[in-house]
């Protein structure tokens, strides 16, 4: 898979990390507009941009990540940034879903429970 659309937002989300808009049917006016297209890389993005993401959107961004980085992330930090932009999405939504449940975190809260 080299692409997802992540129609919430109304982004497409490379295998390369880059975010471009769905519809670029129109050609850039601007030079902000002209940097748009050439995309954002997804630790440019900011908080909003991941507050809009439906749940089911906020999963498969994750999941893509995680298939097409597979072996190449220090689980770590990565694990870390997924779970800051994780518990900001539920507060900000005021929807709470099971991070426990997504692969690679199966044990977490057993793991806390024992500091």
């Amino acid at each position: 898979m080299k692409y997802i659309n992540l129609e919430s937002v109304g982004s497409t989300l490379t295998k390369d990390l880059k975010v471009f808009p769905i519809d670029i049917s129109e050609e850039p006016k601007t030079s902000s507009e002209a940097d748009e297209m050439m995309g954002v890389h997804i630790y440019d993005l900011d908080n909003e941009w991941f507050e809009n993401l439906s749940s089911d959107d906020l999963n498969s961004f994750f999941n893509f990540l995680e298939e097409v980085n597979k072996g190449n992330m220090v689980m770590s930090v990565y694990n870390e940034w997924k779970r800051n932009i994780w518990s900001h999405w539920e507060d900000v939504n005021n929807c709470y879903m099971n991070l426990e449940d997504m692969p690679g975190f199966e044990g977490t809260w057993k793991e806390l429970g024992s500091l």
